[in-house]
């Protein structure tokens, strides 16, 4: 039988693991997705490359159940992760993905390629263009690596110098663990200083050196450190390991990144007796990396020297790279400038891009010149793109106009626009375009809108003024739904205190996100007490034809506006709101409560109705804001002092105790503390206690004050209760001490006990 029962409790645990982790479909592709990520079998994929699952803030590596709800992973549903988070994921996994639509076979799978085949390979060229292999980690995984990295690197140069046998096996494991970590692609530490340079480096070549014939995956994850920490002694070893097939491309790559002058004199060689495309293509990179003039003469020779000369595209391609790289190390030499210069009249449009990309970097009048006169006869959106990106960074006198001039032109692309507006958001003279940033708020693309606002956001930091006289001028004429909407929630994000009487005349129009917009800018800027708008907000509470977050906003801004006269009684609006039935009204009736206690009006039907709210409610929140309303309210009712005291026994809610008691202490309830009892407990968490204390001391009164010593059985709490007791009621309180020391048996309180007393002593 017991068998019998640890099997059913053994098959529960199986079956809930698999409803946890989630199964992935038993298809081809599902298949050809474990081989790649095997951890899917779990549920999940390995952003962090830590192998665990991993749920932080930053991300969640567990693949969401979101589109078929049965605890059943769908390829589908791994390729909208792999899509989200593609940054995280290596290049050479997002390959075999895109390799395994691509060989599929069946209806469905077929279907399911020909709808991500595209995604995926965007996914692949957007992932090399971020950089070195398309590495890119997790703010998580980098920190964990950095740190993990350091102590590496200590236990490295800590067994170095003790040089006994018995340290070799701590060397050898970090040295091993911190390769590992580099051959999966996290980037060494920046800080390091000589000691753990030169430890490390020769640890490097020492790797380089002796396992270059038996461990080709850590010499190779040693060569590219090599490279990243510029080891210039380390040339005369790369130059063994470039006759080496497998370790020739790494190795180039070193000495671009090393780019010392023997660097660059091995690069030469190489390149004067290399014939494969791949070789050829690294080495120019190489050298526009190391730049100067050597390398750019040797680069010279992979450009046309005449009309009728032909260079194989991928070589000219990488060529031209090779320049921009060096013009952005600020060689300014003309011969580039001029190569660049005739790529901008290129039938191809990645030549253009990179032409201009190098031209930006000159920052001279003349090349700002060519970028203006190429913006107007573009006719290739990418190129354009690239050309206002280029502008904007050149900052030139005529950059603001020629933007103008786009927004102005009704041929304009709405992609060119958003280019535009996200261009002017980052450049502190855009404010001199805010009129016409302002008109592509009511712009029919979506896109438009959205940069259009995020830059009157950003350029409000640079001009406040003038971006809330753009908007209000606006809003005071259009009766565009479209503009007023997203005027209106720029308003709200800004809440700029100017906006709020033309924010409150707008709440007339029949939109309902321009009505959203508003209530809420209303909340964020919390306008002077005004009666208009008072009444404006409050009649919007009790309209039943108003959208529900309408109303809700309008109470939290009548609440922090906090304004309220016999004429509106806006008190009686919060009462019959907070008095309202049906689910759906839960968060106004909250907010109405809580503007309860912030409009200062204590009358007894207030009172009565936060008190039968506190007694009858079944929602605990509601019930803990209708006490913190009382307490805002700092009444002193002895009715409503009995009704909490009375409620409080029968309450289990630890917060709502102590709210009651906080509210009590305010009252100046002298029978606060026989509440206050159960709440000395150590499983009652310290920051608790210490306002149940305060509470105490509030109230006052000797038996209070009694209790308030009482909770200095735990040492923790000694020092906060003896500035709480030090200004205390001394007629009250030297005798209490007194009395105390004569009877007190715990050691603690005793010991608080003593201190008192000797700081009344000294003080009378």
């Amino acid at each position: 039988m017991k068998r019998k029962k640890y099997f059913l409790v053994g098959f529960g645990i199986i079956l809930f693991s698999i409803n946890l982790f989630g199964q992935v479909v038993d298809n081809e592709l599902g298949n050809r997705f474990k081989e790649i990520f095997p951890e899917l079998e779990e549920g999940y994929i390995d952003l962090n490359a830590n192998g665990k699952r991993d749920e932080g803030v930053d991300l969640s590596e567990t693949i969401p159940d979101s589109r078929v709800k049965d605890s059943i992973i769908q390829v589908q549903e791994i390729l909208d992760f792999l899509a989200e988070n593609f940054r995280y994921i290596p290049l050479n996994k997002l390959q075999s993905v895109k390799n395994a639509l691509t060989e599929v076979s069946g209806v469905i799978p077929e279907v399911i390629s020909f709808s991500y085949r595209n995604l995926i390979g965007t996914l692949i060229e957007e992932k090399i263009k971020l950089g070195e292999d398309g590495i890119f980690f997790t703010p998580t995984a980098l920190q964990e690596a950095r740190q993990r990295m350091g102590e590496l690197i200590s236990l490295l140069v800590s067994a170095y110098k003790k040089e006994a046998r018995e340290y070799e096996t701590d060397f050898i494991k970090a040295r091993d663990e911190l390769l590992e970590m580099i051959e999966r692609g996290f980037p060494l530490p920046g800080n390091l200083n000589n000691e753990e340079l030169d430890v490390l480096k020769s640890s490097l070549i020492y790797t380089v050196v002796k396992e270059k014939d038996s461990n080709p995956q850590r010499v190779g994850a040693a060569v590219k450190a090599l490279g990243a920490l510029k080891a210039g002694e380390a040339v005369p070893y790369l130059t063994e390991l470039m006759e080496v097939e497998e370790y020739k491309l790494d190795s180039i790559k070193a000495l671009g990144e090393i780019g010392t002058r023997s660097a660059l004199n091995l690069l030469t060689e190489q390149l004067a007796k290399t014939t494969g495309r791949e070789a050829t293509i690294v080495i120019i990179e190489a050298m526009g990396k190391i730049g100067g003039e050597e390398s750019l003469n040797r680069l010279l020779k992979f450009f046309p020297q005449s009309d009728g000369e032909n260079i194989e595209p991928e070589i000219e391609k990488a060529a031209l790279e090779a320049l921009k790289t060096m013009a952005e190390k600020n060689n300014n030499s003309p011969q580039i400038y001029n190569i660049l210069k005739n790529y901008l009249e290129s039938e191809n449009p990645e030549y253009r891009i990179l032409a201009i990309r190098g031209l930006s970097n000159f920052k001279s009048t003349s090349s700002a010149e060519l970028l203006f006169s190429l913006l107007n006869r573009e006719k290739n959106e990418d190129v354009k793109t690239m050309i206002i990106r280029s502008l904007n960074e050149l900052n030139h006198s005529s950059t603001i106009p020629a933007f103008i001039g786009l927004l102005r032109d009704e041929n304009t692309s709405d992609i060119i626009r958003e280019e535009v507006l996200k261009a002017l958001a980052k450049n502190p003279q855009g404010i001199k375009a805010v009129q016409y940033i302002r008109e592509e708020l009511g712009s029919s693309s979506e896109k438009v809108r959205k940069a259009s606002a995020q830059a009157l956001v950003e350029l409000y930091k640079v001009d406040s003024r003038a971006v809330v006289g753009a908007l209000l001028r606006g809003l005071t004429t259009s009766n565009q739904e479209e503009f007023l909407t997203q005027a209106t929630e720029v308003l709200a994000r800004i809440a700029d205190r100017d906006s709020s009487a033309t924010l409150v005349n707008l709440l007339d129009k029949p939109f309902p996100e321009v009505k959203k917009n508003v209530t809420w800018a209303l909340y964020r800027i919390r306008p002077e007490p005004n009666i208009k708008t008072v009444d404006v907000l409050n009649n919007l509470v009790t309209s039943e034809t108003e959208p529900l977050e309408v109303r809700i906003n309008a109470v939290r801004a009548l609440g922090v506006i906090g304004y309220d006269s016999p004429r509106l009684r806006v008190w009686q609006t919060m009462v019959t709101t907070a008095k309202m039935r049906g689910e759906k009204y839960a968060m106004l009736r909250y907010f109405a409560i809580q503007t309860l206690g912030l409009l200062g009006e204590s009358n007894q039907e207030i009172l009565n109705t936060l008190t039968s709210i506190v007694l009858r409610e079944k929602d605990p929140e509601l019930k803990k804001e209708a006490v913190m309303s009382i307490r805002r309210l700092a009444v002193v009712d002895s009715e409503t002092e009995k009704v909490l005291s009375d409620f409080f026994r029968t309450v289990e809610d630890q917060e709502l105790k102590v709210r009651i008691i906080e509210t009590l202490g305010d009252m100046g309830s002298a029978e606060l503390n026989k509440l206050a009892v159960g709440m000395q407990g150590e499983e009652i968490g310290l920051s608790v206690r210490r306002r149940v204390i305060y509470a105490l001391s509030k109230a006052g009164g000797e038996d209070n004050l009694s209790a308030v010593i009482d909770f200095a059985v735990d040492p923790e709490l000694r020092e906060f209760i003896l500035g709480v007791l030090e200004d205390a009621d001394t007629g009250i309180m030297r005798p209490l001490v007194n009395r105390r020391l004569k009877t007190e048996s715990d050691q603690e309180v005793l010991y608080l006990l003593k201190e008192l007393d000797s700081i009344y002593a000294a003080h009378f």
